[in-house]
């Protein structure tokens, strides 16, 4: 036993003869996780897939758009070269097509199959040029007096799918730990919450990142993969080319009421409430 001089004071002490003061638990910085598109997804309704490939019909109408292949210097010329397209089909005898960015008002005089479209020029008596990669739209019908019935148009649905995807998350803790007193608490309830915690995260990330994918699909065990939002979303708006269409005007600019329109016409156009 060594003798010790003068004032006695706490820093003397090692760990063992002066334990330290513990708050006997853990504080978990994000307690109900960072899943914010699966919290909004919880709130809808929600339907089971018996297979691991799930199907859906999508319909929507068509928007009825061609664009012109090449100039067309003359007011007169009445047939005018046109990108190739599905929607030229719905540009039959007696459509009105206008050219968006002339205003332009123009009378389908044939069937259009392919990429040609064969018009009555400048009706109300304008004289507009068309530019090369002019939009022309589909904007009503107008019909001789007496006149027969139109060609008719119709459109099928297309069938969308995606995958669903197995998420496994494991954690481990041995039957001693478990039987050991820790400052933090239980380590199995520990080890469990966290686990809980990156699985939810896991899932949100391929909701938004997961590429549709199946692997090895004619062998007994295939992998599969969930397509995510931006697997799915074809209507793409980069400002850094398209900055123009959204109201800016240099490259990754976007203006508010750019940004309103897009969530118009691109966000909240489907769906429902």
């Amino acid at each position: 036993m060594a003798a010790i001089q003068g004032l006695r004071g706490t820093g003397e002490f090692n760990t063992e003869v002066r334990p330290r003061n513990y708050r006997e638990l853990f504080t978990l910085l994000e307690p109900n996780g960072n899943a914010p598109l699966n919290a909004l997804l919880s709130m809808g309704s929600s339907e089971s897939t018996d297979d691991p490939e799930f199907k859906n019909f999508r319909d929507e109408l068509p928007d009825r758009k061609l664009k012109a292949d090449g100039a067309v210097a003359s007011a007169t010329t009445t047939s005018i070269t046109i990108d190739a397209s599905d929607d030229n089909k719905y540009a039959i005898k007696g459509s009105i097509v206008v050219n968006s960015s002339t205003g332009e008002v123009m009378h389908v005089t044939a069937d259009t199959g392919t990429t040609t479209l064969a018009v009555e020029r400048n009706i109300g008596g304008t004289s507009h040029q068309i530019a090369d990669g002019d939009e022309l739209f589909i904007a009503g019908f107008a019909a001789a007096e007496g006149g027969s019935s139109p060609t008719a148009i119709s459109f099928d649905a297309s069938v969308a799918n995606n995958y669903t995807q197995i998420f496994r998350t494991a954690f481990q803790v041995s039957n001693t730990m478990n039987s050991t007193y820790l400052r933090t608490g239980d380590k199995m309830d520990e080890a469990m919450t966290k686990a809980l915690k990156l699985h939810m995260s896991d899932i949100e990330r391929a909701m938004f990142f997961g590429v549709k994918h199946e692997s090895n699909a004619t062998s007994s065990q295939p992998t599969r993969f969930t397509g995510g939002i931006l697997d799915s979303v074809s209507n793409v708006v980069d400002v850094t080319t398209d900055y123009g269409d959204v109201g800016g005007s240099t490259a990754g600019q976007m203006t508010e009421e750019g940004f309103d329109g897009l969530l118009i016409s691109s966000v909240f156009k489907y769906g429902s409430k």
